[in-house]
């Protein structure tokens, strides 16, 4: 019978839940959550840890992360892992269609100076540490793996707002 949903109107949240606790993978809580709307919204909710690579705009995703999965209490960036986000950066509405994509943002330099003179990074830097404390007020453990740009002032954020945090663990190869 199409467009009649008989399996969300006998299963309650907490039983949906649960079933999302029992899944091990990320990949699996992925291609479970796309069943429906509710499922994703769920699952959302459900997620404790995150994972983040090298992206093109660190300090942006950990600000959309936080935003999406507020439950989270592990967060674990490592920079030496390239991450290709699905979304294409830039303007796709008006004249310009120009865009850049996530292959692209590797091979640009660290910094680069933007039209507005304003100063756009392509690590995680102290600004985006200071959003992992804003985020996700549940941080109870955090790893920072090769993120060079962090200085003492985004560890002193993390401090001041996460204060439920028990384990720092900083791994820096130089």
């Amino acid at each position: 019978m199409r467009g009649h949903d008989r399996i969300n109107s006998i299963l309650p949240d907490e039983l949906i839940l649960e079933i999302f606790r029992h899944l091990d993978s990320k990949s699996s809580r992925d291609a479970c959550s796309l069943v429906c709307k509710r499922w994703l919204d769920l699952e959302r909710l459900s997620r404790d840890t995150i994972r983040i690579g090298a992206s093109g705009s660190p300090d942006a995703l950990v600000k959309l992360l936080a935003r999406r999965f507020v439950n989270v209490t592990n967060v674990h960036i490592d920079e030496r892992l390239s991450v290709f986000l699905p979304v294409q950066y830039g303007r796709r509405r008006g004249g310009d269609q120009s865009t850049v994509s996530p292959f692209k943002l590797h091979y640009l330099p660290e910094k680069s100076g933007s039209e507005d003179g304003e100063v756009v990074s392509y690590y995680l830097s102290d600004a985006g540490l200071t959003a992992v404390g804003e985020g996700f007020t549940k941080l109870e453990k955090l790893s920072l793996i090769w993120c060079s740009n962090v200085t003492s002032v985004g560890l002193k954020s993390i401090a001041e707002k996460c204060r439920s945090l028990r384990s720092l663990d900083l791994q820096v190869n130089t």
